[in-house]
């Protein structure tokens, strides 16, 4: 484990970055087992509150993805 971390974190930033999202999109793609604390619960809603009533203001991940892109 320890030389294939060695191994990743020596990658080009923008290689980095697309092992993250591949680790990140399985575990999303998981079934959600987490224990959520009461905390966690209330922030959640509290920000899909937000969400629902338009208050966040949010960005598509393609324009999120396209900012990081563009800082590399």
């Amino acid at each position: 484990m320890k030389n294939s971390l060695k191994k990743i974190l020596n990658l080009p930033k923008s290689d980095r970055i697309l092992i993250v999202e591949a680790i990140w999109e399985s575990i999303a793609n998981e079934p959600d087992d987490v224990e959520w604390t009461e905390e966690v619960k209330k922030e959640l809603n509290r920000r899909e509150s937000l969400s629902t009533s338009g208050k966040m203001k949010s960005s598509s991940w393609k324009e999120v993805k396209k900012r990081i892109l563009a800082k590399l």
